[in-house]
């Protein structure tokens, strides 16, 4: 499975090497974003394509983490309080068996015949 991946991370390292490479005149161009509130305009530097779509790439990238990041605290909050739940429900398993033996042993006598054989009899 790890050399499928491999395979398929240098078929898409491929393909965008040759999307770049035939739109090189495209992603050197210049622009400049303008933002015009009304009030307020603003007006970037000329930067190439390549810029833009990288800033708005990681900016995409950074905002899914922080999203995921809440969900992971919750996730494992929840994890803590199961865990915590399922080792109380061991602890008292693990009592009603020591309860269960306790209580079996007491039900059950060993007598001594005259004979010297041993038998056991259930006194309910």
């Amino acid at each position: 499975m790890r050399k499928v991946k491999i395979v398929f991370g240098l078929l898409v390292l491929g393909v965008i090497v040759i999307i770049v490479s035939q739109n090189l005149d495209f992603f050197l161009r210049r622009y400049a974003i303008g933002v015009d509130i009304g009030l307020v305009s603003y007006h970037t530097p000329d930067f190439t394509t390549v810029i833009y779509l990288l800033f708005f790439f990681f900016a995409g990238l950074m905002i899914t983490f922080l999203m995921g990041l809440s969900e992971r605290f919750r996730s494992r909050k929840s994890i803590r309080e199961l865990t915590e739940a399922l080792d109380a429900e061991k602890k008292k398993v693990v009592e009603l068996d020591a309860k269960l033996v306790s209580v079996q042993s007491g039900l059950t006598q060993i007598r001594y015949d005259d004979s010297e054989k041993q038998s056991v009899t259930v006194v309910s």
